[in-house]
């Protein structure tokens, strides 16, 4: 009886249900934190239609419609505008058939602390060094954004407004909502977060540009997890693309 009445008691994995002691920070089973405190802690996520299926169909889809632009060799800056507006329109329409799992992700963030902020600027200002130093070694290393711009005779407003603002949300929506939330269904939160950076940095299809990248996507999914909303990682996206087109401008 008093066995019975101890594992009662137990604390149980809000993730996976497994049984744990009070005293640890994760989950044996599946690897969740398990302290409100913790760096990546949680609330539990609720059951979801929105899982791995998903987050792997929107990923290849992108996936092969990018790879098939390549291929037919479309690279006009009006074309490529159709994309990116085709993108932030999927987002919309999966946000809206997901809402019950994803439409929190739009409203304020829940937590915005020291840390998050101390987090963010330190990432960005490593990732903006790696790319100005591997640029100062390898001047040819890394496309001049605007290139292409001036050669169809379109204006800075319109390469700031498309690479900034418009790539921003359309990808966040997919990427660190969508797939991430997908994800989360299925892998522990750093497991998720770090899937979800590699997706993001492989559809760039640029091997130079895999590291920058792939740390972008590690800090935005980080922040989506950490404040329970897109706001800051789309504002941060937003802010980076923005200073890289003004600094080939």
């Amino acid at each position: 009886m008093g066995n019975e009445d101890a594992n009662e008691a137990a604390p149980t994995c809000w993730r996976c249900g497994a049984v744990i002691r009070a005293s640890v920070r994760f989950c044996g089973q599946c690897g969740i934190p398990t302290r409100p405190d913790d760096f990546l802690s949680t609330p539990p996520l609720p059951p979801s239609r929105l899982g791995l299926g998903v987050a792997l169909g929107t990923y290849f889809a992108l996936l092969a419609t990018l790879v098939g632009m390549l291929l037919a060799e479309i690279s006009s800056m009006r074309t490529v505008l159709f994309f990116d507006v085709a993108i932030l329109a999927t987002g919309g329409v999966l946000v809206v058939s997901f809402w019950q799992e994803l439409g929190s992700l739009l409203g304020a963030p829940r937590r915005i602390d020291v840390t998050t902020g101390v987090v963010s600027v330190a990432a960005l200002t490593a990732v903006f060094a790696v790319v100005q130093g591997l640029s100062a070694l390898f001047p040819t290393l890394f496309a001049d954004v605007m290139d292409s711009y001036r050669a169809e005779g379109v204006g800075l407003g319109f390469a700031i407004f498309q690479i900034g603002p418009l790539t921003a949300l359309g990808e966040e929506l997919l990427f660190r909502g969508v797939i991430l939330a997908g994800l989360r269904q299925t892998f522990p939160d750093r497991v998720a977060i770090a899937v979800s950076a590699a997706m993001f940095a492989t559809l760039h299809l640029s091997p130079v540009a895999f590291v920058h990248t792939g740390g972008l996507g590690l800090l935005f999914g980080w922040l989506a997890v950490r404040t329970g909303s897109l706001w800051p990682s789309i504002l941060l996206h937003t802010a980076w693309n923005v200073t890289m087109v003004l600094l080939d401008a």
